[in-house]
């Protein structure tokens, strides 16, 4: 969903019912994370810390109220061109019951995304916009985006106690052909935590030369998570 500051309606309109922070205690903000609808790998300090790499600045928000966590947002900032733009990959996340926090959030969004300059904001919320969220939305502006790359789930439940078997057959159609050409081609999965397999994910990559902005992206993100 897209925010285009010059058309979206003033923030005053929403009342705020909820006390946004800056920049919260990181421990905190994966706690949230960990138990938020929308928390996923892409809304944790690491991962902001990752993207910080490739030229994206982290902004972390949280909206709290009398419960507590409310809403919460991760958000990078780069310019792009002429433009400043804010992007939440899989964000915001929002605890059950919380659309007033959830409101204040995304006014508090706004109003810094005008403050800043920044010509666009896009959320790509990893949770169902059922019209009580959609609402929050709306109301400040954002509207989806037909035909965006990101509208799949980020995150989804398998149940594995019926066998492999029972999981390729709820798959559709070209996801099973999809295994099926994988299988025949003598793709394997590897798993580890090695600085071999990291070396053989870059080099699946394309990533050949020694020193390519890509490889080091790659490799402070597996020191971040993975550590040295």
């Amino acid at each position: 969903m897209t925010d285009r500051t010059r058309i979206v309606a003033d923030t005053n309109t929403v009342p705020s019912a909820a006390l946004v922070v800056n920049d919260p205690d990181p421990t905190d903000w994966d706690d949230f994370v960990a138990k938020a609808d929308g928390g996923t790998v892409f809304q944790t300090v690491a991962w902001g810390e990752a993207r910080a790499v490739a030229g994206w600045t982290p902004v972390r928000l949280a909206a709290i109220d009398d419960q507590g966590w409310g809403a919460a947002v991760q958000l990078g900032l780069r310019r792009l061109g002429p433009f400043r733009v804010l992007l939440a990959q899989r964000g915001p996340m929002v605890r059950p019951g919380a659309e007033a926090a959830l409101a204040s959030l995304l006014g508090e969004v706004h109003a810094r995304a005008r403050s800043a300059g920044v010509a666009f904001v896009k959320m790509m919320p990893d949770f169902e916009l059922e019209d009580h969220r959609l609402h929050a939305f709306r109301d400040h502006g954002y509207r989806p985006v037909p035909g965006d790359a990101y509208a799949h789930r980020a995150t989804y439940r398998i149940d594995l106690t019926g066998g492999l078997d029972a999981v390729r057959a709820g798959l559709e159609g070209r996801t099973r052909r999809a295994i099926a050409r994988a299988e025949r081609d003598g793709v394997e999965v590897r798993s580890g935590t090695g600085p071999d397999l990291l070396d053989a994910f870059i080099s699946s990559r394309g990533a050949r030369r020694p020193a390519t902005a890509s490889q080091r992206r790659h490799r402070h993100s597996w020191k971040i998570f993975c550590g040295d």
